[in-house]
């Protein structure tokens, strides 16, 4: 769940409405928002739910800091917004939150997926998430009215009041900050869909180790000699069967890519301009691919 907090006050005895003091605000100085592709995709599903004229007025509304705290949970966002005269407003946005069942195939999807299910497991989440829930005929944002309802305790009967797209503008922001949190909207917070990839991913590894189960997408080298059980090894362990001319030492890839990272988790600092274990994972990569380059090179050249 992620939450805006701020200190404001409401309206005075008198009637008429204080200045709300550090409401929510926004980045983008102006319509349309300036944000990335999980922001767009939120504007996308939301922009012919009411009229321009409506959107303009809500982000004056944000502007003048009248959006005094805002909520996104699993399938909903909950946000106060002080009306311009009279009490505080309380709206909420249901977005259709997705079973188990649908979940399932997306989720199967992302940890078969290296690439994909890495990134999702550094706490990154990448545009061609998006793909996946297409390949399942299901959509990552919303698609309209036929999937988000709204609500307004304000005296206004249109479902997409002003207060309403007050919230949808600031929940724009937020989910460009985060994309994940499309994945709340949908009914499985990012923590929870992270460890059940990783649950796939170590159970595939345990079935491969045993020999009952399909190999996740790797590079292993078939061809390499296992070695013998430790057990089996205690009278000749310290015996030498090669010279040291003959020892092969050539590096090779890891048959599990990132696994200290993933057996880490996520990173505990969020609040870094760059995600740390995909930054980590992407220095590891090239460290790794320039020492097999560098090892290939050098056997050329002998």
């Amino acid at each position: 769940m992620q939450t805006h907090l701020s200190e404001s006050t409401d309206q005075t005895s008198d009637g008429v409405m204080r200045k709300v003091r550090g409401g929510v605000r926004l980045r983008s100085k102006a319509l349309p928002l300036d944000v990335g592709w999980s922001g767009r995709l939120w504007v996308r599903g939301i922009a012919r739910l009411a009229s321009e004229r409506r959107f303009e007025e809500g982000f004056a509304l944000v502007g003048d800091g009248c959006v005094k705290s805002i909520m996104i949970q699993p399938g909903r966002i909950v946000a106060t917004v002080q009306e311009r005269v009279g009490r505080p407003a309380t709206v909420v946005m249901q977005l259709e939150p997705y079973d188990d069942t649908q979940w399932e195939p997306v989720i199967q999807a992302f940890a078969q997926d290296v690439g994909l299910g890495t990134r999702l497991l550094a706490g990154e989440c990448p545009e061609a998430v998006g793909g996946v829930f297409e390949e399942q005929s299901l959509a990552l944002g919303p698609k309209g009215e036929e999937d988000l309802l709204t609500t307004s305790s304000c005296d206004d009967r249109n479902a997409w009041c002003v207060h309403v797209c007050a919230v949808a503008l600031v929940a724009a922001e937020m989910i460009d900050d985060d994309p994940r949190l499309l994945f709340t909207l949908r009914g499985l917070p990012a923590q929870e869909l992270v460890e059940r990839i990783r649950h796939i991913r170590t159970d595939a590894v345990h079935l491969e180790q045993s020999g009952a189960g399909a190999p996740l997408a790797t590079s292993v080298d078939l061809d390499r000699p296992r070695s013998a059980p430790l057990e089996q090894c205690f009278d000749h362990f310290w015996d030498t069967t090669t010279t040291l001319e003959e020892l092969d030492t050539t590096p090779r890839r890891a048959e599990v890519s990132h696994a200290l990272l993933r057996r880490l988790g996520p990173s505990p600092f969020e609040s870094g301009r760059f995600p740390l274990v995909g930054l980590l994972a992407t220095c590891y990569d090239v460290i790794s691919g320039s020492i097999l380059t560098g090892s290939h090179d050098q056997m050329d050249a002998d």
